[in-house]
């Protein structure tokens, strides 16, 4: 038997998702009490597959203003 068609993976498909589905999705696992954010690698992607800008890097600094090495995409709250 000779090879039909090559294998399909949801992963290496070339077609959008559909951006409603995927967002009632996460909608529903959010309201089910799954904390999905934030998480630096799920916010690219999902920017990614909806054709959004990149997030921009922020640049974080310590208590003595030495440029701090983080994964945070967000300016801590130093008032906390």
């Amino acid at each position: 038997m000779g090879l039909v068609s090559l294998p399909h993976h949801p992963r290496l498909s070339r077609e959008a998702p559909n951006l409603a589905a995927l967002g009632d999705y996460i909608a529903k696992l959010h309201g089910a009490g799954m904390g999905l954010f934030p998480d630096p690698a799920l916010e690219d992607h999902l920017r990614r597959v909806a054709g959004l800008p990149r997030r921009p890097k922020v640049q974080l600094v310590g208590p003595t203003g030495e440029p701090v090495s983080s994964t945070l995409t967000q300016p801590v709250d130093r008032a906390a």
